[in-house]
């Protein structure tokens, strides 16, 4: 069952017909909608379509909303922890390539940069 916006014309009793009608529906749906008091009450996992990206949420809305911000905070510790070692490692580079004590070890650590896998700015859609 395919929903785009099913709330958007509908006064509270029929909103509340719909409600309850959904909650025993026995198939799949997909549901659109901006109506956050509803999808609160009828769903219990969710795709968020975002930057090209999707990820599945258990849970409802409002439980949505507290995963997805605790994965990006998550995520944003992980860029900026990565982005303090290409830092640290760039400066000893800098520091030490031209000297003929610390060479092999620029050496080895650009070569660590080179072949570190960068990870991307995490970036979260307009709440």
């Amino acid at each position: 069952l395919l929903l785009d916006e099913p709330t958007n014309h509908l006064d509270l009793e029929t909103t509340k017909w719909l409600e309850d009608y959904l909650k025993y529906f026995k198939g799949a749906i997909i549901i659109i909608s901006h109506d956050r008091y509803f999808l609160d009450k009828i769903v219990t996992q969710i795709y968020d379509v975002a930057l090209g990206d999707v990820k599945r949420y258990v849970g409802n809305y409002e439980q949505f909303i507290t995963q997805r911000d605790k994965y990006y905070e998550l995520r944003m510790q992980e860029y900026e922890k990565q982005q303090e070692e290409i830092k640290r490692l760039e400066t000893f580079v800098e520091k030490n390539i031209t000297r003929a004590s610390t060479s092999g070890m620029a050496k080895s650590r650009r070569k660590t940069l080179e072949k570190m896998e960068r990870i991307d700015k995490p970036m979260m859609d307009a709440k």
